[in-house]
């Protein structure tokens, strides 16, 4: 009777909902509609909330697994493709550059005068400044670019179907948005270059 569970199709007698829940939070709902021929019991409301704590623990599983391939992918500071991921990114990139006989090119740079930011402002701002570069760099590289974290203060870019003059106008791309895009703190801010 309530305008609320009204359904287009008149033939529906039960309704049975259970939550999905991963980590205590309600992700989403798996609905029964029953027939007009069958009403549902305690024994199906049972059923199927047991159905979906099976589910929502094979959802939280998933999440975890996909949560411990981003930390193995992925570097814990900044988010950016890890060393070892980028080794194995460049070796296709470097076998799919040969094959079909395109550029590849490559930008390493480093943060100017790093030991000296972490000197003065100290770990955390040392910490905050190479998230705040891997930020920056993500949104100013193209979207086929491979950006990657590839030690201390070291980054790398490969960039597929570039030949060294594209390289050097995405290298000065970089320098610049990176220059222009100084860390705010509340002591003031911080000009990064590289």
């Amino acid at each position: 009777t309530d305008r609320r569970w009204s359904w287009p199709e008149a033939k529906v007698r039960s309704l049975c909902l259970a939550p999905l829940r991963i980590r205590n939070r309600v992700k989403g709902i798996i609905v029964a509609v029953g027939p007009t021929s069958e009403e549902y019991s305690k024994t199906h409301a049972d059923l199927l909330g047991l159905t979906a704590a099976q589910t929502s623990m094979t959802l939280e599983r998933a999440t975890y697994l996909r949560r411990q391939e981003d930390y193995a992918r992925n570097d814990g500071l900044t988010g950016l493709l890890n060393h070892r991921v980028f080794q194995e990114r460049i070796r296709i990139e470097i076998l799919r550059a040969q094959r079909y006989k395109h550029p590849l090119s490559l930008l390493l740079f480093d943060i100017d005068h790093f030991k000296a930011v972490r000197d003065v402002h100290g770990q955390p701002v040392g910490d905050q400044a190479l998230r705040h570069l891997s930020m920056v760099a993500k949104n100013t590289v193209r979207n086929a670019d491979i950006l990657a974290r590839y030690g201390g203060e070291e980054f790398v870019v490969l960039l597929p179907h570039t030949s060294q003059e594209g390289a050097t106008v995405g290298a000065e791309r970089l320098r610049k948005s990176i220059e222009d895009s100084p860390l705010e703190l509340e002591s003031g801010p911080i000009k990064l270059t590289i």
